[in-house]
């Protein structure tokens, strides 16, 4: 932050605007920079008003904007939590005058706030910049002021610090606290649990906490060794993510959910309609808000479930959300978040054209059906899972999905029901989607998209041919 805001007071914009969820640390690197530059530095907020004169009044603070500086000395007024009298036109109009008038006095104006919340009529004035939050060096030394006692940090402090990295010094100290004084250590999961709540707050995402693995999941063999590559890249190359297309209930979400357990890697679910805002700029502010808790997270899988409805569900966007589909994708291409991204779809349609072009993603993957071995796989997994015996009679399930022979699993025990009578409460999407799932099968052999079974292409000869099968083994425990 303190290089950017040098280079832009040298430059004399006079408007800079400091995103930051910590004013106090943000305000005392400023004030070393003007004690170091020799500026002249006053501070306001609604409290305290102008260095402590007990004036709260907003005018009052833009008034004294002019003669904060001079051709001899750079003055400078930082004002805190500004953008909440931002609505009000006798505030803005004085303030843009000021700063216009800032450059022949080099007076600025820095607002402090946790949001990028501009008026139209200052957006042209104001450049933003962004204070990071406290590096994992910073975190290393937080803990080790809080952990004074033997075992009171574990002797690799590595996960603890990955946990904390994107919170802030304030949330780092009380989650690092939380954790000595319910189980007398700093530990991983208590900070984990601290920051999938602050993510939840947001409201724009959430922390996957399911223990799901690939074992849980019966076929897509191809796409969980591509996945486990993906895992371990060779540096400085890192993967981009994976499109998983297919019809409903065959694993998409499923194993996207998984990746991020067998990559070491927390799992971000987002949710792109809870960007759109209603209010001018605030889809464009809520993006910004995405990529920043994604960018918290350093390495980290981020899913889009069922993109082709997040992503508009039709060809005919609106403006602003062609722009955020742009925004999203551009973000996607950026190699330094980290993310690796998984885009999970029913159909096609409506997905962006760019999305589905080759080097935007690492691969897009056809999820198909499961064949017959792949059925068989998946019944021996939720008998399993579900208690059933181990010589159950199982019904046809030519043309189920993994979920509907799970949901036929699950009705048995949940009811007390043999198999066939529980087929009963099955209507398999292959007979119900029947003329979608064709076509996704011709636009999959048409388009080039792999197979998540076998390597290569998916082909329509490629697909397992498949009959009924009566019994199947339950997996061992071992």
């Amino acid at each position: 932050m303190l290089s950017q805001l040098r280079e832009y007071v040298d430059a004399c914009f006079t408007a800079l605007w400091v995103q930051t969820h910590e004013p106090d640390e943000a305000l005392a690197e400023i004030r070393r920079m003007a004690a170091d530059n020799g500026w002249n530095l006053l501070h306001w907020d609604a409290a305290s008003g102008l260095n402590g004169d007990g004036n709260g009044d907003p005018l009052a603070a833009v008034n004294a904007l002019p003669a904060i500086g001079n051709s001899e000395q750079t003055g400078l007024i930082v004002f805190r939590n500004f953008h909440r009298f931002l609505n009000d036109i006798q505030v803005v109009q004085p303030l843009a005058n000021a700063v216009v008038a800032g450059k022949l006095t080099r007076s600025f104006a820095v607002v402090l706030s946790p949001v990028v919340d501009i008026p139209v009529e200052l957006e042209k004035l104001f450049v933003v910049i962004e204070h990071e939050l406290p590096s994992k060096e910073t975190l290393t030394q937080i803990a080790q002021q809080i952990g004074t006692e033997p075992g009171d940090l574990p002797e690799d402090l590595g996960p603890v610090v990955d946990a904390a990295n994107g919170l802030t010094r304030y949330e780092a100290e009380g989650v690092y606290s939380l954790s000595l004084a319910r189980h007398g250590q700093v530990r991983p999961k208590v900070v984990w649990d601290l920051k999938a709540q602050a993510i939840a707050k947001t409201g724009l995402a959430r922390i996957f906490s399911g223990s799901e693995r690939f074992g849980d999941l019966g076929g897509l063999d191809r796409l969980k060794w591509h996945a486990q590559l993906a895992a371990k890249p060779i540096p400085p190359h890192l993967p981009k993510g994976f499109v998983l297309v297919g019809p409903p209930g065959t694993g998409k979400s499923a194993i996207a959910k998984a990746m991020g357990n067998e990559m070491g890697l927390p799992t971000l679910i987002a949710d792109l309609g809870s960007l759109m805002g209603s209010l001018v700029g605030q889809t464009e502010e809520r993006t910004r808000q995405l990529f920043a808790l994604i960018r918290q997270l350093g390495r980290c899988v981020v899913m889009f479930d069922e993109g082709n409805q997040q992503f508009g569900g039709s060809r005919d966007r609106h403006e602003v959300t062609g722009r955020l589909i742009g925004a999203i994708l551009s973000f996607m291409q950026d190699s330094t978040s980290g993310a690796f991204f998984v885009l999970t779809a029913n159909e096609v349609a409506s997905l962006p054209g760019p999305l589905m072009r080759a080097g935007r993603m690492d691969a897009v993957y056809f999820v198909d059906l499961p064949g017959e071995e792949q059925r068989e796989v998946i019944w021996g997994i939720h008998l399993a899972k579900y208690g059933l015996g181990v010589d159950h009679v199982i019904p046809s399930s030519e043309g189920w999905s993994g979920a509907e022979i799970e949901h036929c699993c699950r009705t048995a025990a949940m009811y007390g029901l043999t198999l066939d009578a529980a087929a009963g409460f099955v209507v398999p999407v292959a007979t119900s989607q029947a003329v979608e799932i064709e076509a996704l099968r011709q636009e999959a052999a048409k388009n080039g998209w792999l197979s998540a079974e076998r390597p290569g292409p998916y082909t329509r000869s490629g697909q397992q041919t498949t009959k009924a099968r009566r019994q199947v083994s339950r997996p061992s425990n071992n």
